[in-house]
């Protein structure tokens, strides 16, 4: 919901929503300023131009797939299905 919600989104949901919605903004913010995000997104820029973030994020997200079990004790299927079970008990909201 973090990346569809614009502006302040204090009072426009319930508290457990708004603190994700503003910890996924936090976590953008320092990640979209990282000198590393910097640097993978300009060696694509010249080609991709304002797709080369997009392009960054599922790289990153492919690797950290493969490399999965370095970061969660849990398999990444049962986090998958796990994280697709809340969202279906939310899917009104979002």
């Amino acid at each position: 919901m973090g990346d569809f919600v614009k502006g302040n989104a204090e009072g426009k949901f319930p508290s457990e929503i708004y603190k994700g919605i503003s910890l996924h903004k936090y976590i953008d913010e320092f990640t979209d300023s990282h000198p590393v995000v910097w640097k993978s997104k300009s060696r694509l820029r010249e080609k991709y131009r304002h797709y080369s973030g997009v392009i960054v994020d599922i790289f990153y997200d492919h690797f950290l797939a493969k490399n999965w079990n370095k970061f969660h004790v849990d398999k990444l299927e049962i986090f998958a299905e796990e994280s697709y079970s809340i969202i279906e008990d939310f899917n009104e909201i979002l």
